[in-house]
């Protein structure tokens, strides 16, 4: 029951968030197994405005739905959102100038995880969101952004 609540808690709580002008929420979406490297299949996962803004701390998390995988890892690569960028992630595999934040699947742990959090300089006016997940099980996954002016 306990971990019943949890799990609910930890995907809509972003949802449940108000977006306000400092915090963002991209809504939970589910990740099928996809590797980093894959560029072209990437799942997007939406666009976090942040045009004056000086840093961003952000974390993720979500659960596991298929099985609690042993190994891998979930990500969410934030791509400036420039055509000539985007067109070198999709087109030539290339990540250039991406923010990203991860999560390292541990043996035992359970299904439901969260990303460390941590705080990046901004550097572009627009991010686009790309989420993948290299294990061999199904996530879904939430990212939440709190942009701030020093």
């Amino acid at each position: 029951m306990k971990r019943a609540l949890a799990a609910v808690l930890l995907v809509l709580s972003p949802v449940l968030a108000q977006d306000s002008a400092w915090f963002v929420s991209i809504p939970p979406v589910a990740v099928a197994p996809v590797p980093r490297a894959d560029t072209h299949r990437l799942l997007e996962g939406g666009v976090v405005e942040t045009d004056g803004f000086a840093q961003m701390t952000f974390s993720f998390g979500g659960e596991f739905k298929d099985a609690i995988p042993s190994s891998g890892r979930v990500g969410a690569l934030l791509v400036p959102d420039d055509p000539k960028i985007l067109h070198l992630l999709r087109n030539e595999g290339q990540i250039v100038f991406a923010v990203e934040v991860t999560y390292k699947v541990v043996p035992g742990k359970n299904a439901i995880f969260v990303s460390e959090q941590q705080t990046q300089r901004v550097a572009f006016p627009r991010y686009r969101v790309f989420f993948y997940n290299e294990t061999g099980s199904t996530a879904t996954v939430s990212l939440s952004v709190y942009r701030s002016r020093c």
